[in-house]
């Protein structure tokens, strides 16, 4: 019997202009909530995570490893991913969604673009 693979959601997210860089404060799950985060889905901007309470699983790709309280997540852009609580509390998360050739080309505007290695 074959596996079937869960849908994949795209979370599209707008930045302000002239940003690179959008928080997500205050971001609070009820035990209960699984519903809407547990489904893979991925973004179009660099994901950094913050964990305040709770634990459970997520998933990153192909791999599921534990998450839980006072822990930082860094999830690239396009990287399919999910959480699942398994704390009785629920979870509380915060989230910064970078724009990271934004944010690189603001910080280095006056610098010449990287030397590549010549195709001979």
């Amino acid at each position: 019997m074959n596996k079937q693979t869960p849908p994949v959601s795209y979370r599209t997210y707008n930045m302000p202009l002239g940003s690179a860089v959008v928080a997500m404060l205050e971001q609070n799950y009820p035990p209960d909530s699984n519903t809407k985060q547990d489904s893979l889905h991925f973004h179009n901007y660099m994901e950094i995570g913050y964990c305040y309470y709770g634990h459970g699983n997520m998933t990153l790709g192909s791999e599921t490893i534990p998450y839980g309280s006072n822990m930082f997540t860094i999830i690239p852009s396009n990287i399919p991913h999910m959480i699942k609580i398994m704390d009785k509390t629920g979870c509380s998360w915060e989230y910064l969604m970078i724009d990271v050739n934004e944010l690189l080309s603001t910080l280095y505007k006056n610098t010449p673009p990287p030397i590549r290695k010549a195709d001979f």
